[in-house]
């Protein structure tokens, strides 16, 4: 049997290209000229966005991508056809619905929500469109505080219910078992811990939120908040507020209708969450400071004391420093006090001077300050805590708080 012999098809006689042709440049708005297809050809408009046309009709088309719609249209080119085509691709969105209410019961103000830096239109229970481009959602009031979050990609519509309270925005955590501290010989022992989901402040507490809660009557001041040391005696409304004692911080977290962190929640959040599985399957977390990555803390990152700022800074001042959730100012600027206390025992008897009171217990205070000694291990802040103080005495430059709420 013979081979079967294959003659080449014959060669495809190109269109007569005409002789009137106008050089055109397209101009996409949200998009580079590349991503221009003309007759259904790429190619044809090149990378400076320059296309040389016929005379007739042009079917042009733009691909939809995440933050932009896509884009089909006729083009009719001849002599008084503009030189440049603009094409304005109006923004992809997606679906907002947002069931808002106060803390207290009271009603509810007008809704202030930004997607990213812009501001949205929205009233409690209506539908808004979101862009879909937005990375982060804040939503509050002119008065209060309100839900800061990373939005999920994925998500086509999203609906949120927002309890709004005095105080910081809050960053929503999702509960988890995980490791407190680390494996190697130096680390404190590791333990399995389990945290519920948390909706955690955005910032701590700042001058100007405390002296709100004040003037309202939650909140009271001790001699110790009125020291020339303490951000109390400043005019920086946004920096945290410091010098308050366990009981004045418990006291404006209840005022809010939330609580203080204990230190094992503060770790989970203070380390971003995110945990890696090592060689033995033991799952760690695999970075020792909030940001993402594996940087260790520059001044760029955290206000500490080998910045020599000498005072705390505006709350979230330091972008760079930010958690991957968003949460601000967890490693220094202000120590942080939380909840967790231990009974005192471990005193000797030169430990105190006459007339001072040994304290019944003792509680953990986490994320160093801009008092932080220079010779303290900057990955060890998030590990254990700082200092430990007195609850009921000790009200301390550099230390302040932020608050927490169990997720409903």
């Amino acid at each position: 049997m013979g081979c079967a012999s294959h003659a080449p098809a014959p060669a495809r006689r190109a269109a007569p290209i005409s002789e009137e042709t106008r050089e055109l440049r397209f101009h996409v708005v949200g998009a580079s000229a590349v991503d221009v297809i003309v007759d259904g050809r790429a190619g044809v408009v090149d990378a400076e966005g320059v296309a040389e046309l016929t005379y007739g009709e042009h079917s042009i088309q733009v691909a939809a991508s995440r933050c932009k719609e896509g884009h089909e249209s006729v083009l009719h080119v001849n002599a008084q056809t503009p030189p440049t085509v603009e094409i304005d691709l109006p923004p992809r969105t997606r679906p907002l619905t947002l069931h808002a209410r106060r803390w207290d019961g009271a009603g509810l103000d007008e809704l202030v929500v930004n997607a990213d830096d812009e501001r949205l239109q929205v009233s409690a229970g209506a539908v808004a469109r979101l862009p879909r481009c937005a990375q982060w959602l804040e939503v509050r009031t002119a008065t209060l505080g309100g839900l800061y979050e990373r939005l999920n990609e994925g998500d086509d519509a999203l609906a949120r219910e927002v309890l709004l309270s005095p105080g910081p925005s809050s960053v929503a955590i999702a509960g988890a078992t995980y490791t407190a501290g680390l494996i190697g010989p130096r680390d404190p022992p590791a333990r399995r811990v389990t945290v519920p989901s948390l909706d955690v402040d955005r910032t701590e507490v700042t001058v100007a939120q405390f002296r709100q809660c004040v003037t309202r009557g939650g909140c009271a001041l001790d001699e110790s908040s009125l020291d020339t040391d303490c951000s109390w005696n400043s005019d920086r409304g946004e920096s945290p507020m410091d010098c308050v004692t366990l009981r004045q911080a418990a006291a404006f977290c209840r005022a809010a209708g939330k609580r203080l962190p204990t230190s094992d929640e503060w770790e989970y959040f203070g380390r971003s969450t995110v945990t890696y599985e090592g060689e033995d399957g033991v799952a760690r977390y695999h970075i020792h400071f909030p940001w993402e990555g594996y940087a260790p803390p520059t001044c760029e990152h955290a206000n500490l004391q080998p910045c020599q700022r000498g005072a705390s800074l505006a709350v979230c001042s330091l972008p760079a420093g930010h958690s991957v959730q968003g949460i601000c100012d967890l490693v220094g600027n202000v120590a942080e006090l939380t909840s967790t206390c231990v009974p005192y025992t471990d005193w000797e008897p030169g430990d105190f001077g006459p007339g001072e009171v040994v304290p019944d217990r003792l509680c953990a205070v986490r994320g160093g300050g801009y008092r932080e000694r220079s010779d303290v291990d900057p990955s060890m802040i998030l590990l254990e805590p700082v200092v430990s103080i007195d609850p009921e005495r000790d009200a301390l430059p550099g230390v302040g708080f932020r608050c927490v709420r169990e997720s409903r």
